[in-house]
């Protein structure tokens, strides 16, 4: 093919908007060739890049690896995520998202925490059974959620710095410390991090404790925490029915019926619920597959109808 006029080591940035993120695509020529003509017909529609690039828009292009010679339409299909490549029609743009319900009640004694175990990129479900509760010390869990790849990268930094903590003071550290820790990393990064995290855990100043550090990295002590985009189906419902000094069996089944009624409603979150129970005791951890969770329509009561309540006729006259 004809080479273009893109000279030999020279590196060209162009931007792609693309589902509201800001791609960066780089294309290097190698040493000793030009760009291909097919390469310069897909760059010339994209318009060149006239200011700085953010650190957090250089994300790694799926063009990055590709050879000189691919065509614009392979171009634009590695750009898109799409899979006429690989997967079909699913759209799979983008990083794996817990799109999430996560809970986290306290109740006479300790904490349990919950979640559903559905990931998802795009519309695609990348994983239907991953584990969103993750141990930091052995009295400290949190739930995840946002991005996968950003809560799992904070949850191994936290883990690294406890474990130096412990070391340090011959002590494991509070669940405050750890959830301040948390919100530190959260609110330092905020600019580059998708994560909203629920903590958890008991020790032995201050007991059962719950912390909620959601995006931008505030932090704030709750008697009970949800978050993740099946969260907005349950603010009613733990206003509602959750009460203080709850027993530990009344808090583990309180949790999986709220997780339950989020998976139920919320199309980002399914699967099976996992909880973690945490007190002076030590640990339990709990699995419910989803063919064992609560039916919704199963307990709600049954209520007349409009048609109903037209045929009864008028109410009688109240008497003064």
């Amino acid at each position: 093919m004809e080479g273009c006029s893109v000279p030999i080591r020279k590196t060209r940035v162009y931007t792609d908007h693309l589902r509201e993120n800001l791609r960066t695509i780089v294309i290097f020529t190698r040493p000793g060739q030009v760009a291909t003509s097919a390469s310069c017909s897909f760059l010339r529609g994209r318009p060149p890049l006239a200011s700085r690039v953010s650190p957090v828009a250089s994300r790694q292009s799926p063009l990055a690896a590709a050879p000189l010679g691919f065509s614009a339409t392979d171009m634009d299909a590695a750009l898109m995520g799409s899979s006429s490549v690989a997967m079909g029609d699913i759209p799979t743009t983008g990083e794996h998202r817990m799109g999430t319900t996560i809970v986290g009640v306290c109740y006479d004694g300790g904490v349990v925490l919950a979640a559903d175990s559905r990931t998802s990129t795009g519309m695609y479900v990348a994983n239907r059974a991953s584990d969103k509760i993750t141990q930091l010390t052995d009295n400290v869990y949190v739930c995840r959620s946002g991005s996968a790849a950003d809560t799992q990268v904070i949850s191994d930094y936290v883990r690294y710095f406890l474990h130096q903590h412990t070391i340090q003071l011959a002590q494991p550290a509070t669940v405050k410390v750890t959830a301040n820790l948390i919100r530190l990393l959260a609110y330092q990064n905020k600019n580059m991090l998708q994560a909203g995290m629920i903590v958890g855990g008991w020790d032995k100043y201050e007991g059962g404790q719950i912390f909620s550090v959601p995006l931008g990295g505030t932090i704030l002590r709750q008697p009970f925490a949800i978050g993740g985009s099946g969260s907005s189906y349950l603010y009613g419902l733990l206003d509602h029915e959750w009460k203080e000094g709850m027993s530990q069996e009344e808090a583990e089944k309180f949790v999986v019926k709220v997780v339950s009624l989020a998976i139920a409603r919320d199309g980002a979150s399914g699967g099976v619920v996992r909880t973690v129970t945490i007190n002076a005791d030590g640990v339990s951890r709990k699995f419910y597959p989803g063919d064992k969770l609560p039916l919704w329509h199963e307990e709600i009561e049954p209520q007349n109808s409009l048609l109903d309540i037209l045929a009864a006729g008028n109410p009688e006259p109240m008497v003064q």
